[in-house]
């Protein structure tokens, strides 16, 4: 399927109708080969794209994303679908009566909602497994991790099914496949985007992250669910502050491909400087679990068969966290966050790879300690972060920018400004 921008123009010039557009996306959803959607939305999706006709016939106006088909995660609530989470069998809470708030956001600019992703049950990791559920597969090999939490929303972009697609991120869930599955993936500033209607996992943490295959697509969705894309610009010379314990232990082909990027952006002025940051390994782990317990014990007992087995050892480790312990965590990560700014405080954004691996093989365990070391530290600082795919020979990989929490529209920038030298 074509960019949310071709799809957009193609509506608005008459080339297609917006039913049209929807018959194409939904086609591609129920064809999905690779376990990607749970759930359909046609019946709401071809209702919307007819109204849109019917308002170009009378010669209305639209939204940016008028006729543009997108997806969400399954922790989305979409009005008269469960959200499941990745638990099956009957829903943990009530069908919803209305539409998450990033939906909502969407739907005023006539983007049209086609479908609900997979997941990793209860976020809780980067298999894209969840009982009961069909597996989702890495689109560049299938027998491969797609990344996650947020797995089926970054293999639905990857493989055209849609052009755009919105997931969670609370450590990495948006960024992680993105970089596993060759498309950009962004994480806006913590609190940018309203979480409204999106089923918890770490909720001081929990952030509304955007897919798209083009930068200029990935632009224009942030801006339209609530993102400040204006404010900052990309200077000529960008100082680019290259965390190098970011790549440590990292593989071969990730090293490569992310110098090679980052090589190809100093040639064309980019400033690289090697900066150290505050690494968020104090406490940390301790509000995932904490929050995680906090967010689903009630609904769910940990004993549940349903569950798989990390899900339910994450509930029971955070269940028998007392209060001091969490409160002391989070007195840890106001400390980072004051050293973190003072740290980047010369430059414009940090660099790094999103993963220091490529994706696993399904055979192999959830790979989320190991994967997410570098992108959960920017959600306990609160910065945008973004993955964008560099060139490689191998398997995909992403290369992770980052800037100080509210420079949404800088960084944002700066990052098209990476993307057109880093797949020449």
């Amino acid at each position: 399927m074509k960019g949310a921008r071709a799809l957009n123009h193609g509506f608005r010039t008459g080339e297609r109708s917006a039913v049209e557009i929807a018959e194409s996306a939904l086609t591609a959803v129920e064809g999905d080969k690779l376990g990607c959607f749970w759930q359909v939305t046609a019946e709401q999706a071809l209702s919307r794209a007819a109204q849109l006709d019917r308002r170009r016939a009378q010669g209305e106006e639209f939204g940016a994303l008028a006729a543009v088909p997108f997806a969400v995660k399954d922790c989305f609530d979409v009005a008269g679908l469960p959200t499941t989470c990745g638990i099956a069998g009957d829903p943990l809470s009530p069908i919803p009566d209305a539409d998450a708030e990033a939906i909502r956001r969407l739907e005023r600019v006539d983007a049209v909602l086609v479908g609900k992703t997979s997941m990793d049950q209860l976020a809780w990791g980067m298999k894209g497994e969840a009982p009961g559920f069909p597996a989702v597969h890495n689109p560049v090999d299938p027998t491969r991790m797609p990344g996650g939490s947020s797995g089926g929303s970054a293999v639905a972009v990857a493989s055209g099914v849609v052009p755009l697609a919105l997931g969670t991120d609370a450590g990495g869930s948006v960024r992680l496949p993105a970089a596993w599955c060759n498309v950009y993936g962004f994480k806006p500033t913590l609190g940018s985007i309203p979480t409204s209607g999106c089923a918890p996992m770490a909720p001081s943490l929990d952030t509304v992250g955007v897919f798209a295959r083009t930068m200029s697509d990935l632009i224009r969705v942030a801006g339209d669910l609530g993102v400040d894309v204006t404010a900052g610009g990309a200077p000529a010379a960008p100082r680019v502050g290259v965390v190098r314990e970011a790549f440590e232990s990292a593989d071969p082909a990730v090293v490569a491909a992310c110098d090679g990027a980052l090589q190809r952006w100093e040639s064309e002025g980019a400033v690289l400087v090697d900066v150290e940051l505050p690494w968020l390994r104090r406490g940390l782990g301790s509000i995932y679990a904490c929050e995680l317990a906090a967010s689903w014990t009630a609904a769910v007992d940990p004993s549940d068969e349903r569950l798989l087995p990390t899900v339910r050892a994450g509930l029971e480790h955070g269940s028998t966290i007392d209060a001091v312990s969490y409160l002391r965590a989070l007195d840890s990560l106001r400390t980072v966050r004051v050293e973190a700014a003072a740290s980047a405080e010369a430059i414009d954004v940090v660099a790094g790879p999103t993963s220091p691996i490529v994706a696993p093989p399904l055979s192999d365990p959830d790979a989320t300690p190991v994967a997410g070391r570098n992108t959960r530290v920017f959600n306990g600082l609160g910065w945008p972060s973004i993955s964008i795919p560099v060139r490689t020979e191998g398997m995909p990989v992403g290369l992770q920018l980052a800037a100080i929490d509210g420079d949404d529209g800088r960084l944002l920038a700066i990052s098209a400004q990476l993307a057109d030298v880093a797949n020449p």
